[in-house]
């Protein structure tokens, strides 16, 4: 059975469609893939960074990230597998109001640490001796994403409805957003299109071309042979830093920071 909105009348409509049993194994078969991926694949990198060594600003909000998949894997993918394999919503109303409040929570949740992540990359490869984030700021900025990631799916909470309705003489349910009027549905769509899609990917997109040219700068001064300024020094020693991390999770030893930075003067 499939659910959908009436533009004319914002009411609910049913209409029942066959499923190929085949088509039915594979989808079962695809979501129970990525719940074990997931799940495995969040939960070790959850576990991993919480090792002391592997404790800085970066491993911070991949962990967070990890948290708001691990939570995607938990709940929403077993969930869409009930309802691919019975054709209806199962689970009654409280759940047709968490579910898709948790999902927007959660998918809010990891863009904004995927937005964190770059920055973090870009403070420290472009801009590494204007800006330094520290693990106060991280945690600041970790509170005001989940904060964020709390608030913006509240009228998916607010608006999800539990209908039912008899078709062929059988009484099925469907979890809808049922909103009072069209027009504000339309302009929390173009919200969340605008915050969600458009503004972390243009973003994100600039950082990381602004990065590219910065690593190829570094690797032109690293091929020039001639000395470098101590600011040009701390840029490579950042790239080398931020390669590091991001491959083994730690900050680099006193001895490849001598031999990147040098001592002043040389």
């Amino acid at each position: 059975m499939n659910v959908s909105i009436n533009n004319g009348t914002n009411q609910p409509s049913f209409r029942l469609f066959q499923e190929s049993s085949t088509l039915k194994s594979i989808r079962i078969f695809s979501f129970a893939c990525i719940f074990v991926i997931g799940f495995l694949g969040n939960l070790l990198t959850m576990i991993a960074a919480r090792r002391r060594r592997l404790q800085n600003v970066t491993n911070m909000f991949i962990a967070n990230l990890g948290l708001a998949d691990f939570t995607v894997s938990v709940v929403n993918i077993p969930l869409n597998i009930g309802q691919a394999s019975l054709g209806y919503w199962p689970y009654g109303f409280t759940m047709c109001k968490v579910a898709p409040y948790l999902q927007g929570t959660t998918v809010c949740a990891s863009i904004g640490m995927l937005v964190a992540i770059a920055t973090e990359r870009f403070l420290v490869i472009v801009r590494p001796i204007k800006y330094k984030l520290t693990s106060r700021h991280a945690h600041a900025i970790v509170g005001v994403i989940w904060i964020f990631s709390f608030i913006v799916p509240v009228p998916v909470l607010v608006f999800s409805q539990l209908v039912t309705a008899n078709v062929e003489g059988k009484a099925y349910s469907g979890c809808v957003e049922i909103w009072p009027v069209r027009s504000l549905q339309t302009a929390y769509q173009m919200f969340l299109f605008l915050a969600l899609f458009l503004w972390p990917m243009l973003t994100i997109s600039v950082m990381y071309v602004l990065m590219e040219k910065a690593l190829r700068s570094a690797e032109w001064l690293k091929r020039g042979n001639y000395r470098c300024s101590n600011q040009q020094k701390i840029l490579q020693y950042n790239i080398f830093l931020s390669r590091v991390r991001v491959s083994q999770g730690f900050g680099g030893t006193r001895e490849q920071r001598e031999n990147i930075v040098g001592n002043k003067g040389t």
